[in-house]
């Protein structure tokens, strides 16, 4: 599970540390959540002076609520900036989604739609049959709020689910929404698990203490970690994967989609 990790614009000074590190996979300076529109020209220095563009994902701010019109003046200043990576959100519709990927075609930015709004993920089979994403992430917060629903973890999955449905009909990867929680490691590794058990490829994070946790923990048992060897083991001496043939294999029939689950759980538990 890939690691996106928020860093709030008041903090920049930090983003060479996690680069150079390698502490996550994918670092976002938030100006959405944690900066005024007016506080916008106050970073504009460091924002320039920033070096690895190339590696760090922007979310700006679109809209304050959902009831605003879409502003992309924000847009615009960190593209002149040198920014070309971007996470959309607070968008409603297939046609505002659309609409912003077209305004900005010409800039050869890499976005990551955030699906915060029922109605965008009623759209979603008619925007991926038009735009194409490597990652789509989803927001509960917003789309609970909208839709008049209690986070739980229930009603957390179900949504999972729904937009899993949607978009990995198309091949693309899901980003699992963040956890509010800081203090408790129990929620938060709820939230891992279940994202891992639904087929989640990564996760957003917003505090280093959850990445501490991500990476202290374990998810799948020794069983099934001995499971996983065993048959990456069983394909190996096939010729790899390209050569495996179902089988049987201690009783079980063994096919492709377990040899990727089994991977999965490898590549998670190292």
């Amino acid at each position: 599970m890939e690691t996106f990790f928020f860093i709030p614009v008041q903090k920049l000074a930090k983003v060479p540390h996690y680069l150079e590190d390698n502490l996550v996979d994918h670092i976002i300076i938030d100006l959405e959540e944690s900066l005024r529109p007016s506080e916008f020209e106050l970073f504009v220095d460091q924002l320039l002076n920033l070096e690895n563009k190339d590696k760090i994902w922007v979310r700006p701010l679109l809209r304050v609520s959902f009831a605003d019109p879409i502003q992309l003046d924000m847009v615009r200043g960190l593209i002149k900036l040198g920014f070309t990576k971007f996470i959309w959100p607070k968008l409603i519709s297939g046609e505002e989604l659309i609409a912003i990927e077209n305004e900005f075609d010409a800039n050869k930015i890499v976005s990551i739609p955030l699906i915060e709004h029922p109605r965008l993920l009623a759209d979603m089979h008619m925007v991926l049959s038009k735009l194409k994403f490597e990652f789509v992430g989803i927001g509960n917060h917003d789309f609970f709020t909208i839709t008049n629903e209690r986070n739980t973890p229930d009603n957390l999955n179900f949504l999972r689910r729904a937009v899993s449905y949607a978009v990995k009909a198309w091949g693309i990867q899901i980003i699992d929404t963040a956890c509010m929680e800081l203090n408790n490691d129990e929620a938060l590794l709820r939230e891992i698990k279940d994202a891992i058990d639904i087929g989640y490829d990564a996760k957003f994070f917003i505090h280093p203490k959850q990445l501490n946790v991500f990476y202290s923990n374990k998810y799948f048992s020794d069983e099934e970690i001995s499971w996983a060897k065993s048959i990456v083991e069983l394909v190996e001496s096939q010729g790899g994967v390209s050569q495996f043939v179902p089988q049987r294999y201690n009783g079980k029939i063994v096919e492709r989609p377990h040899v990727k689950w089994a991977l999965k759980i490898l590549k998670l538990s190292k």
